[in-house]
């Protein structure tokens, strides 16, 4: 099963999703993956022990964007399987409400638009959208 993690490993570094994905080579601990996963925990419950992340889920629900959002979201940390060209993929949203997908990132400056475009992430997951949600129309 195909999904943008396994992808963006392979094209990162073919040997590295050999260990990863085939030969089931357990990595080091990832502060960076650990601190997301809390995040992304947190974003449901609205609060976390850890005093950074707390303050990040705050700002987040304090922020004007996200409140247009907010309300209408109907499911967090959703997991779409879908079939494409023949072959199985998950693809797990962050967010998704009637007509909307939200994909929450962290990162030291603001992401445009442009940089939006060209990850692979949005390519996959928008994908995903056409093959089994066609009615959303927006990856924010």
């Amino acid at each position: 099963m195909f999904s943008y993690s396994k992808i963006d490993c392979y094209i990162e570094c073919p040997r590295k999703y050999k260990h990863r994905y085939i030969d089931k080579i357990k990595e080091p601990e990832n502060i960076y993956l650990e601190f997301g996963t809390n995040f992304h925990n947190s974003i449901k419950e609205r609060k976390s022990s850890n005093p950074i992340v707390d303050k990040m889920v705050t700002t987040l629900y304090s922020n004007e964007e996200f409140k247009k959002y907010e309300k209408r979201i109907k499911e967090f940390e959703l997991k779409v399987f879908y079939e494409f060209e023949g072959e199985e993929f998950i693809s797990i949203f962050d967010a998704i409400g009637d007509d909307f997908i939200l994909e929450f990132k962290s990162s030291k400056s603001e992401w445009t638009e442009e940089m939006f475009r060209k990850e692979l992430q949005s390519s996959v997951y928008l994908n995903a959208c056409n093959v089994t949600n066609p009615e959303i129309k927006k990856l924010v």
